[in-house]
């Protein structure tokens, strides 16, 4: 499995993940989102040095992303977040996503991992957990923070 940086024409794809009504369901914001928006958004987010999108492909087919953002000057902070394809939940790439960015962590010289989860996406939190993330609850979000 391969960790690739997304590009432009990735935009749609993730967009398409992005609506899945599961997912949204998990999202801290769950409206739906237009194609104008996702891709504006995108855009920028490719164009930010603090922000970092990679896309996991089994055997050359995209299953799931993740996005990383540098919260503090000296790059030693980051904040995930991902998706896995609809149609590839339960078959084990979101713990794959969270160990292959812990390496393009280190990589980059980051020394702190920290997600946020809504206390009811049992499968994130299992993810975050099977990976020895340590959990920080505040109220209906749960904060994950790991030590590289």
């Amino acid at each position: 499995m391969e960790l690739r940086c997304a590009n432009m024409d990735d935009a749609e794809l993730i967009l398409k993940w992005r609506n899945d009504a599961d997912t949204r369901r998990n999202s801290f914001s769950e409206k739906e989102i237009t194609l104008e928006d996702h891709l504006k958004w995108f855009s920028g987010r490719l164009s930010d040095s603090g922000c970092h999108i990679f896309i996991l492909e089994n055997e050359e087919k995209a299953v799931g992303n993740i996005r990383l953002d540098i919260l503090d000057d000296e790059g030693k902070i980051g904040e995930i977040s991902y998706m896995v394809a609809p149609e590839c939940r339960g078959q084990g790439y979101g713990g794959i996503l969270l160990q292959r960015i812990e390496d393009k962590a280190r990589e980059m010289g980051i020394s702190i991992l920290t997600g946020l989860v809504k206390a009811e996406n049992i499968a994130s939190k299992k993810c975050f957990e099977k990976q020895g993330y340590a959990a920080a609850f505040a109220g209906t979000i749960i904060s994950y923070i790991k030590l590289l």
